[in-house]
């Protein structure tokens, strides 16, 4: 597994350990797509994982998942590492570059601006932002 495969796998893994391989996969291609835009988000899958403000799991001092590390035996950490390691021609986001959850119940547009939402995955709201 390259360091960038890691990188994506724990993203999900402390993003996502409690929702389905389909809502795994549709996170990624979330993270796909914001590296495919590029700009802020960063350029690759390293950065776009890494970025400050992205994944509060993977930055942010006071999510608890921060210090989350998968175990050996862990059928969780497996999905996530065969999904960080897999090839995915599908995107079943269409093209999302953001995703809320639970306890929101709706998109925060102050911080994302206005958005269109194009997939639900196992109740994760997938959104892209709204053409004007």
């Amino acid at each position: 597994m390259t360091l960038s495969q890691f990188i994506l796998a724990l993203t999900l893994y402390r993003e996502a350990s409690g929702a389905s391989h389909d809502a795994r996969v549709a996170i990624r291609k979330t993270i796909e797509n914001r590296a495919a835009k590029g700009g802020w988000w960063g350029s690759d899958i390293l950065s776009v994982c890494l970025k400050p403000y992205q994944f509060s799991s993977m930055t942010a001092p006071r999510d608890p998942n921060l210090v989350r590390w998968p175990t050996a035996n862990d059928s969780v950490w497996a999905d996530c590492a065969a999904i960080a390691q897999g090839t995915f021609d599908y995107d079943p986001t269409d093209g999302a570059t953001y995703y809320w959850t639970a306890p929101l119940t709706e998109a925060p547009t102050k911080e994302w601006g206005a958005v269109t939402e194009t997939a639900v995955v196992d109740g994760i709201h997938f959104c892209k932002p709204s053409v004007v």
